[in-house]
C-alpha cells in the first residue's frame, strides 16, 4: 500500500465537503503517491486539473495514472503542454504545466474543473506563486468555487496553511537509512565546478564498488550531464547503462530513465530529478552540489551556477533511501555552509512576465499576496518596461496590447518586438528569430575550424547570430552545421504559433528580408540591447547597466563597434569580479546606428559667445559612457542657463561676479559655523543657476539686464556683515606678502597660508588683525610656527 494512502479517508471527506471550499495541503516525501494518486481521488468530485512544474512530470504523470485507470492516454486521462494536447472535453484528469494553466485561466477555461491542484509548490516557482494567489483571489469574489489542493514535499507546512487558511494533511513515508560519504578534502569545501567530471566519476566508481543498484547522479545542466556522459561511456560502459535526464530529453530518454532495465543504470539528471519525477530502482545518489538558478543582476535576470541550499541537499539525499538502505556521496565537505533554503523565484528573479500575467487576469502585480514579499526593485523595474511598451495602465492592469502578447510563451520582450515591427517582412523574420532565441537548448553546435564552417563565411560573408537563427528556423544553412534536432523542431514550433497568432504566413512561405533595417529597427524599440566596445582588454561591452562579452559559440569572429545583444548567459566566479556575461546571441550595428535611432545623450560640455552675439554650445554624444561624435550647435532653450552659468564661471560674462560670490559664500560658511546658524546655503553656481531660474531668464539680452548685486546671498544685514568680515578677514595683505585664513572656531585658533609674495617669513603679530585673541599659527609648506 502506498503511504500516501494513510490520508486517505480523511482527504476524500474534506474534498467531498462542499460546504467548505478550505485549500488542502499535503506534504509528503516524494515517492509517496501523491501525485498520483490524489488527482484520482478528487474525482469523486468532478473534472481534476494537476498542475505539475514541469512538462516531463506532465507526460510521465498522465501516462502513470492512464494505466492505473486503465485507461487509453488522453481519454479519461490527459495532458496539456507547449504544442501539445493530449486531452478531449471529457477527459477527468488533465495533467498542464503552469504557462498552460495561466492562459486557460486568463481565457475562463479554468471554469469547467472542479479541483486544481497544484503539485510540487515547494519549488517556489514564481508561475505557480502567482496561480495560487490568483485562484485564491478567484474563489474570493466569484460565486463558482474551485476545490483547491497544493502539495509540497519540503515546504513549511504552517508558513502555507496561515497563507492560505487552509487544511493540512501528512503522509509519512517510508524511509530507509542513507549512509552519507563526503568526498571533498575538506570538511568546509563548497561545491564548485573544477575538475567535475573527474570527480563524479571518481563517486559512481566508488557507488559500484560499494555495491549500489541503480545510482542517480545530479548535474547542474544539460552541458556537464553530455561532458560527464561521455566521459562515463569511456570508462564505467560495462558496469552502467548510461541515462541522461533534462528538461531537453528526447521521450526515449525519458522512458529509459523512468523504467528499469536488465543493466545497472547510472542516470546523469538535473534537479527535475529531485522531487518532480519518482524513477524506481534507485538507492544510491551522487550530488555535485551545483544548479543554475536565476537572480536578478543589474535589472535582467541571469542564470548563474550556485552552490545548493540544504533544503534541496536534503532532497537529494532522500531519493537514496526511498526503496532499500541507500548511499549518498556528495562532492562537497560535509559541513560546507549551504544555505537553509532556496530563495522563492518571486524574490530573485525578474517580475515583469509574472506583472503581465496577473495584469491580463485584472489584478495588479503589487495588490496581490503572496507567501513571501515581491522585490520592490524588480516589481518597479517590471512595471517600467510595462509601461513603457503601454502593455499595462497605470493601475497595473493589461491595455490590450498586453492581453494580445500575455498569451504568447516567449519572453514579454521578444513578444514586443515580433507586435512592433512596421511590415510583414519584418515580422516574419522576427517571429522566426523570437521561436529560435526562445529555445531554452542549443539549436546547432560551431566548429570554427571545420571546412564547413569556413565554406559558411565565404558563402555568406554578412552572416550573424540573428540571420543564422532565423535561416535555421526556416530550414537554411543546414549543410554547413551541426544542429539539434529537437532544439530545432521546437523552434519551428514556437515560429509557427508566433506567426498564426499574428496572422503571418506559414512558415514555408517565409518572405525576404533585409537585416541592416531589421537591426535598426530592433534598436529603435529596445534601445536595452544596444550595447557598445568598451576600450579595455576584457574586449567588453556595454549598454550601461551591464557588461558582457561576445561569447565563443557566438558566429561572430570580429568584435564591431556596437552590437545587439537578445541573449545572455552568466558564468559565476569564485569572486564577484570573476564573474562574466556571454553574449550568446549578437549582432553587429554600427554606432550611426545608435545615432540615427538617437539612443545616446547629448551632453553640454562647454558654451562660447560667438561675434555675433550667439550662444553656442559643444557637445558630446555619447552612448553608455563612450563618446561617439563631439559637435557644436545653438544652445537648446532647456539648456541655455547651464551654459550661461559655465560662461559666468569662466568670467566670459558678468565679470567678477563668480569670484564675488565664491568670496561671499565662503565668508557665509565661516559666519555659519561662528553664529550656528541652520541656512541651505547653495555653492556659488547653484546661487547663480537659482537666481537665472528664479526669474526665468532666457537671453542673453535679459541677462545684460542684472548686475552683480542681484546674485548676492543678502543673508546678513550690511551692517552687522562689514562687522563680521572685520573680524574674520578670509585673506590678509601686507608688504610684499598675502595670506590666507583658516579659521579653527571651536579650538580658538587660526593658521595663516603663505599664498603669494617676496615675502616668504613668518609675519609679526603686531602686523595682523586681533582675531579675538585665537593663537596665530604660520604655515609655509609642511612647516607650522606659532606667530607671539
Amino acid at each position: 500500500m502506498l503511504p500516501i494512502n494513510q490520508i486517505k479517508t480523511d482527504f476524500l471527506a474534506h474534498i467531498g465537503n462542499n460546504n467548505s471550499y478550505q485549500p488542502i495541503i499535503v506534504s509528503a516525501n516524494t515517492g509517496t503517491g501523491k501525485s498520483t494518486q490524489l488527482p484520482q481521488w478528487c474525482t469523486h468530485t468532478g473534472k481534476v486539473l494537476v498542475i505539475e512544474p514541469r512538462r516531463i512530470a506532465c507526460t510521465s504523470l498522465a501516462e502513470r495514472v492512464a494505466n492505473e485507470m486503465q485507461t487509453s492516454l488522453g481519454d479519461k486521462v490527459g495532458y496539456a503542454i507547449r504544442f501539445e494536447i493530449q486531452a478531449n472535453d471529457n477527459t477527468e484528469i488533465v495533467f498542464v504545466t503552469p504557462g498552460v494553466a495561466l492562459r486557460w485561466l486568463n481565457e475562463g477555461l479554468l471554469q469547467d474543473f472542479n479541483t486544481i491542484m497544484l503539485d510540487e509548490f515547494h519549488e517556489r516557482r514564481w508561475d505557480t506563486d502567482l496561480l495560487l494567489a490568483l485562484l485564491l483571489e478567484h474563489n474570493k469574489t466569484n460565486n463558482q468555487h474551485h476545490k483547491l489542493v497544493i502539495t509540497s514535499a519540503t515546504l513549511n507546512a504552517e508558513q502555507l496553511i496561515n497563507y492560505c487558511q487552509g487544511i493540512h494533511l501528512h503522509a509519512e513515508g517510508k524511509v530507509f537509512p542513507v549512509d552519507e560519504h563526503y568526498l571533498a578534502p575538506a570538511m568546509r569545501d563548497m561545491p564548485h565546478k573544477d575538475n567535475l567530471t573527474e570527480r563524479m566519476a571518481f563517486a559512481a566508481e566508488k557507488a559500484y564498488q560499494l555495491g549500489s543498484q541503480d545510482v542517480l547522479a545530479f548535474l547542474p545542466g544539460k552541458g556537464e550531464i553530455q561532458l560527464c556522459a561521455s566521459y562515463l561511456r569511456t570508462r564505467l560502459n560495462d558496469q552502467f547503462d548510461i541515462i541522461t535526464l533534462h528538461g531537453a530529453s528526447p521521450i526515449s530518454e525519458q522512458k529509459r530513465a523512468l523504467h528499469q532495465g536488465d543493466k545497472r543504470r547510472l542516470i546523469l539528471a538535473t534537479n527535475v530529478a529531485e522531487t518532480s519525477l519518482t524513477i524506481p530502482g534507485v538507492d544510491a545518489v551522487l550530488d555535485s552540489g551545483l544548479e543554475r538558478r536565476t537572480h536578478i543582476r543589474n535589472g535582467q535576470s541571469v542564470l548563474d551556477l550556485t552552490a545548493i541550499a540544504n533544503d534541496s541537499k536534503l532532497q537529494r539525499r532522500g531519493r537514496a533511501g526511498r526503496i532499500t538502505k541507500g548511499v549518498y556521496l556528495a562532492l562537497f565537505g560535509q559541513h560546507a555552509p549551504l544555505e537553509a533554503h532556496t530563495p522563492p523565484e518571486i524574490q530573485r528573479e525578474n517580475l515583469t512576465d509574472m506583472m503581465l500575467a496577473a495584469a491580463a487576469n485584472n489584478h495588479a502585480l503589487g495588490n496581490l499576496r503572496f507567501i513571501n514579499p515581491l522585490s520592490q526593485q524588480a516589481h518597479d523595474l517590471a512595471f517600467s518596461t510595462l509601461k513603457t511598451i503601454n502593455a499595462i495602465n497605470d493601475a497595473g492592469i493589461a491595455t490590450d496590447y498586453g492581453k494580445a502578447l500575455a498569451p504568447l510563451p516567449i519572453d514579454v520582450t521578444l513578444s514586443h518586438l515580433v507586435a512592433s515591427m512596421p511590415n510583414n517582412r519584418l515580422k516574419q523574420a522576427m517571429a522566426d528569430l523570437a521561436g529560435a532565441l526562445s529555445v531554452p537548448a542549443k539549436l546547432y553546435t560551431l566548429d570554427k575550424n571545420s571546412e564547413k564552417f569556413i565554406q559558411l563565411e565565404n558563402d555568406f560573408p554578412n552572416l550573424c547570430d540573428f540571420s543564422l537563427l532565423i535561416g535555421l528556423v526556416r530550414g537554411q544553412f543546414l549543410e554547413y552545421i551541426s544542429t539539434e534536432e529537437n532544439a530545432l523542431v521546437e523552434a519551428k514550433q514556437f515560429a509557427s504559433q508566433l506567426r498564426s497568432h499574428f496572422d503571418l504566413p506559414e512558415l514555408s512561405k517565409y518572405a525576404s528580408y533585409n537585416i541592416t533595417e531589421l537591426q535598426h529597427t530592433i534598436a529603435a524599440l529596445l534601445p536595452s540591447c544596444v550595447y557598445i566596445k568598451k576600450q579595455n582588454r576584457r574586449g567588453s561591452y556595454n549598454n550601461g547597466k551591464q557588461e558582457v562579452v561576445i561569447a565563443k559559440d557566438s558566429y561572430l569572429s570580429n568584435e564591431p563597434d556596437a552590437l545587439l545583444v537578445l541573449k545572455t548567459y552568466s558564468l559565476a566566479g569564485r569572486a564577484v569580479k570573476d564573474r562574466k556575461t556571454l553574449a550568446t546571441k549578437v549582432s553587429p550595428i554600427t554606432t550611426n546606428a545608435i545615432i540615427d535611432n538617437n539612443l545616446g545623450d547629448a551632453k553640454l560640455c562647454s558654451s562660447e559667445i560667438t561675434e555675433q552675439n550667439e550662444l553656442i554650445g559643444n557637445y558630446q554624444y555619447q552612448y553608455a559612457g563612450t563618446i561617439l561624435k563631439s559637435f557644436s550647435a545653438a544652445v537648446k532653450s532647456h539648456e541655455f542657463i547651464t551654459a550661461t552659468v559655465n560662461l559666468i564661471e569662466t568670467g566670459v560674462l558678468c565679470e567678477s561676479l563668480y569670484d564675488e560670490l565664491t568670496q561671499e559664500y565662503q565668508q557665509l560658511c565661516l559666519y555659519q559655523n561662528v553664529h550656528s546658524t541652520d541656512w541651505q546655503l547653495l555653492a556659488p553656481h547653484e546661487q547663480i543657476t537659482r537666481v537665472l531660474s528664479d526669474l526665468e531668464i532666457s537671453s542673453l539680452d535679459e541677462l545684460a539686464l542684472l548686475d552683480n548685486s542681484d546674485f548676492a546671498y543678502g543673508l546678513v544685514d550690511n551692517y552687522t556683515w562689514q562687522q563680521f568680515c572685520e573680524l574674520y578677514p578670509l585673506t590678509v595683505v601686507l608688504p610684499q606678502q598675502q595670506l590666507r585664513v583658516e579659521y579653527f572656531i571651536s579650538a580658538k585658533r587660526v593658521v595663516l597660508h603663505y599664498m603669494s609674495g617676496q615675502r616668504v617669513e613668518a609675519p609679526k603679530k603686531w602686523e595682523l588683525p586681533n582675531f579675538n585673541g585665537a593663537k596665530i599659527q604660520y604655515r609655509r609648506a609642511s612647516k607650522l610656527v606659532d606667530i607671539k
